[in-house]
């Protein structure tokens, strides 16, 4: 979480994102990320679940008390053995009435 932090902090844009593989399945993967929002104390879960029917993608919208939005999606690789996670921040820039 803090790499996207300095992420958004080094750019005027309205949002920053990341992505990034890992040699796990989706659920320890999901319960992972959840974690690491857990410890953001300004962080909360809107929302969370399976995005497709045969549960290969799921996705989050943490939303945080300094105004931004991140949209978490972790997409099951082949075989279960692998994991591709990425997360878009939505900040509080750049938009009318900002």
């Amino acid at each position: 979480m803090e790499e996207l932090a300095e992420l958004a902090e080094a750019t005027e844009e309205a949002e920053v994102s990341m992505s990034w593989e890992e040699r796990r399945g989706l659920v320890d993967v999901a319960g992972d990320v959840l974690r690491a929002y857990e410890e953001a104390e300004t962080a909360r879960l809107a929302t969370s679940g399976f995005v497709d029917l045969k549960g290969n993608i799921w996705g989050a919208v943490i939303e945080d008390e300094r105004g931004w939005v991140d949209v978490v999606t972790v997409m099951e690789g082949a075989g279960s053995a692998s994991s591709h996670v990425r997360i878009i921040r939505m900040l509080p820039r750049g938009w009318e009435g900002s």
